[in-house]
């Protein structure tokens, strides 16, 4: 929430269909809470904020189990947990730095992305890596500029590809679960944009601009089957062919 506050739910079974119910409100940052994962096993959810904290949370116990304060010097604007390893993931914040975290080392940071000028804004992991030699896989990164980054984990001096998508920041990125090289894009603009990363190449597959505000939420239902949603107040279905 706004105000820091982390509330957890749960789903009961009425007479009437499901129902969601909260469970418990915790006040652990001090700031605006700005991104939310969960772990790719379930038991874990990270929150980053304003505060320029990252908290991981217990989901079954509700509490803190792991505080990085501060985590960045800037706020953090995105986390994206990685797909098979529970222990890692990325963040991207106001200061410029893209993260990699692995919580089962001692100093659990590195440094995979940086950029003063044009500030990382969303990041995004597309694929797991397959062994050491790759690393944890490949990321793309959401810039102020418009501009989303294709990275490597173990290759992380350099962008592999980039692609120029609006001229305004992109807030947050989406990838399909039924084709990971295939990612959905929104930004401080009403248009919806989905991408298609073939190697080292992105291209575009999909431009709508329905909205007529900004775009904040992105989910897919289905593969070829995408909803949108914004400041506008409405909801989008997109058939993405």
């Amino acid at each position: 929430q706004d105000g820091g506050i982390v509330e957890f739910f749960r789903i009961e079974n009425k007479d009437n269909g499901p129902v969601i119910v909260s469970q418990t409100q915790m006040e652990e940052h001090h700031d605006s809470i700005l991104t939310l994962g969960v772990t790719c096993d379930g038991k874990s959810a990270l929150t980053g904020a304003a505060d320029m904290c990252i908290k991981a949370w217990d989901i079954t116990s509700s509490l803190v189990k792991r505080d990085l304060s501060p985590a960045h010097s800037g706020q953090v604007t995105s986390i994206d947990p990685h797909p098979t390893h529970p222990e890692v993931f990325v963040s991207a914040a106001m200061d410029g730095n893209v993260l990699l975290w692995d919580l089962r080392c001692p100093n659990p940071a590195s440094c995979i992305y940086r950029d003063f000028g044009v500030r990382p804004e969303s990041v995004l992991w597309i694929d797991g890596g397959s062994g050491v030699e790759t690393g944890f896989g490949r990321i793309v990164v959401g810039t102020v500029g418009g501009n989303v980054a294709l990275r490597d984990s173990a290759k992380y001096t350099h962008d592999l590809a980039s692609i120029d998508l609006l001229k305004r920041p992109i807030f947050r990125m989406a990838t399909n679960p039924y084709k990971t090289n295939q990612v959905a894009v929104c930004g401080n603009d009403s248009k919806v944009i989905v991408i298609d990363i073939e190697g080292e190449d992105m291209k575009i597959k999909y431009e709508n601009d329905s909205h007529s505000d900004f775009v904040r939420g992105l989910a897919w239902k289905e593969q070829n089957q995408l909803l949108s949603c914004g400041w506008d107040k409405a909801v989008h279905v997109h058939k993405i062919s």
